[in-house]
């Protein structure tokens, strides 16, 4: 999953994504929504690979997009967006 995240720009953190222009999982703004399927499994993952030190700089860089995201994410993703999403970057 990480060797895949991208490093660089304004979508820096998050994957890779599906845009067939079908909000909200196939647009623009989708990446988001992949962003926090990501968070959800690294924050139900046990927690030695959590704090794992080799994963630390992705986690930072997923944890900037989340947080660059919810504030520009367009109402109808966020009404999509899986619940609990606005805490994930705390947990993990």
């Amino acid at each position: 999953m990480w060797a895949l995240q991208i490093k660089t720009g304004d979508k820096r953190g998050a994957w890779p994504w599906l845009n067939f222009q079908l909000q909200p999982w196939e647009a623009e703004d989708s990446q988001f929504y992949g962003a926090t399927l990501a968070a959800i499994a690294v924050a139900t993952a046990p927690s030695g690979y959590r704090s794992s030190p080799h994963i630390q700089p992705n986690l930072q860089s997923l944890r900037e997009y989340l947080q660059r995201g919810l504030r520009g994410a367009i109402a109808e993703q966020s009404r999509h967006t899986p619940l609990g999403v606005h805490e994930i970057p705390r947990h993990f």
